[in-house]
């Protein structure tokens, strides 16, 4: 954690954006695991991506004012996870198909 928190600049603005992106992608798989019912992959999902954002979260918030441009990389992992969640769900097709017959 320390660790974190002592990391400045462009290294520190990377690490939030690539950690805030896997984070995102890890919730929207977990989204679908649980719609299915899959509860024990859901929650274990839920743990991992918790536990990346406490970490994302206290490291953007250390000093904020000081250092805006983490605002801004946290922000764009957030889209870039978006984007990324559902591109890997759709590769990986977790989520289930319906197919109405009339």
């Amino acid at each position: 954690m320390n660790f974190l928190l002592s990391l400045s600049g462009p290294v520190l603005y990377i690490i939030i954006l690539v950690a805030k992106t896997i984070e995102v992608s890890i919730a929207t798989i977990r989204l679908v695991y649980v719609n299915k019912g899959e509860r024990i992959k859901g929650a274990i999902l839920g743990f991992v991506e918790i536990m990346i954002w406490l970490l994302v979260v206290s490291s953007v918030l250390n000093n904020i004012a000081d250092d805006p441009f983490k605002i801004f990389a946290y922000a764009a992992g957030f889209s870039l996870g978006n984007f990324l969640g559902v591109s890997i769900e759709a590769k990986i097709a977790v989520a289930f198909l319906l197919f109405k017959l009339l």
